[in-house]
């Protein structure tokens, strides 16, 4: 590799592209406007989209409908019915009634526990979708600020080989550099100008993706907030709130639901007994006389007595329970897992290497004349590696939080 005399008029690139590599990693160009939007306000705008607020509606208002009418008595039924004998004296019957089917045993209030504790499901289950939608929000908000930093540390590296580029040709017609080194600067631009230009649309996509997540379309140029998130709690805290995640609470409402139909089915050899009260004319020859009609039925609990019922009921109640315990420990040790993973990125990220000390040392030695070109360009490539690995780093481990947030059923 030939050795470029000392020209500082003609590339002094260094400490400019270290600081604008600096700022890719704060937040690409969010500096243009003033007030850039934040996680939160994408969150919230993911669950007031029309669409997820009629989902969450539709669901609890079919809850609350099964509730309001569990435990209501059935309709009376009112019957009419007549009978004409012909003979030597006609004769009519006439018989109004009236009839209610009286609940005993207590299967009512089972059914309305039963009920309230579905309702309680849907709750949970309404609060378990706006978890993972805000979950699904947050990481697409943090995809778009991994690619908009990428995005400027590739663009900004393709503008700095262009001018290398440039500089390397001239000293190559001047006879200052060889024509190998031109061609290979030359090349390399090209290169990455391609990876800024795939960089770009991965960024726009990024983009796309968040703006159907929230319906706002002007996320395609907004910048965002990649503010630093809240100190880690610790790993008590989180194990703390497993127990109230929301879809832990739904398997517990949905298996105290299926315990009281079991118990109501457990009623069955109890009969519901239909009283009648109504009136009976009677005419004979043009006379008629009225009398009241008094009268009850009650099934016989010979051949189904509800324990088949009671003990499908119960076993899907222990179903559920069984289930219940299984995500408990599986959602404590993915809680340890997470936490321990986000601990790690977090010290990791903030224990990288500063990215501009290579560069600057380069950027020292190319103007007092003791490196190459080409290794000061070296040095902006490795510099370049760093900022997307810082960037990589970053992303993780707000990924990390986010999937914590998510276990334990927390919309911050």
């Amino acid at each position: 590799m030939a050795r470029i005399r000392k020209r500082p008029e003609r590339f002094r690139a260094g400490p400019m592209f270290m600081g604008l590599l600096a700022a890719a990693i704060c937040g690409g160009s969010q500096a243009e406007v003033a007030e850039p939007i934040s996680e939160s306000t994408v969150v919230q705008a993911a669950l007031q989209l029309s669409a997820a607020r009629e989902l969450r509606a539709a669901g609890l208002d079919a809850a609350s409908g099964e509730r309001d009418r569990a435990g209501r008595w059935s309709n009376p039924e009112i019957s009419w019915t007549q009978e004409k004998l012909d003979g030597s004296v006609d004769s009519t019957e006439t018989v109004y009634g009236l009839t209610q089917t009286i609940p005993l045993g207590g299967k009512l209030s089972l059914e309305r526990d039963a009920a309230t504790r579905r309702y309680g499901a849907a709750e949970q289950a309404a609060r378990s979708g706006d978890v993972e939608r805000a979950a699904v929000a947050r990481r697409a908000f943090t995809e778009v600020l991994y690619r908009d930093g990428a995005a400027a540390v590739h663009r900004l590296w393709a503008d700095e080989l262009g001018r290398a580029a440039r500089a390397v040709d001239a000293l190559a017609k001047a006879g200052d550099a060889s024509r190998y080194d031109a061609e290979r600067v030359a090349r390399a631009a090209a290169n990455a100008r391609s990876l800024a230009a795939a960089a770009d649309a991965e960024r726009l996509h990024s983009r796309e993706r968040l703006v159907g997540l929230t319906g706002d379309s002007s996320l395609r140029a907004a910048p965002l907030a990649g503010e630093s998130p809240a100190p880690l709690q610790p790993l008590e805290a989180y194990l703390e709130k497993v127990a109230t995640d929301p879809r832990l609470r739904e398997l517990a409402s949905r298996a105290e639901a299926a315990e009281f139909e079991s118990k109501r089915a457990g009623r069955g050899w109890i009969p519901d007994v239909a009283v009648t009260v109504g009136q009976k004319t009677v005419e004979v020859a043009g006379e008629s006389e009225d009398g009241l009609v008094l009268g009850f039925s009650v099934p016989l609990p010979l051949f189904d007595t509800g324990s088949a019922a009671k003990r499908q009921l119960a076993g899907e109640a222990r179903i559920l329970r069984s289930h219940y315990a299984l995500q408990l420990a599986e959602r404590e040790a993915d809680v340890r897992g997470t936490w321990e993973l986000a601990r790690s990125l977090e010290r990791t990220a903030s224990d990288l290497p500063p990215s501009t000390m290579l560069g600057q040392v380069a950027s020292a030695a190319y103007q007092a004349g003791e490196g190459s070109l080409l290794e000061l360009i070296d040095a902006y490539d490795a510099e370049r590696e760093t900022a997307l690995v810082s960037l990589e780093l970053s992303k993780r481990a707000r990924m990390a939080r986010i999937e914590l947030d998510a276990l334990v059923g927390v919309i911050p």
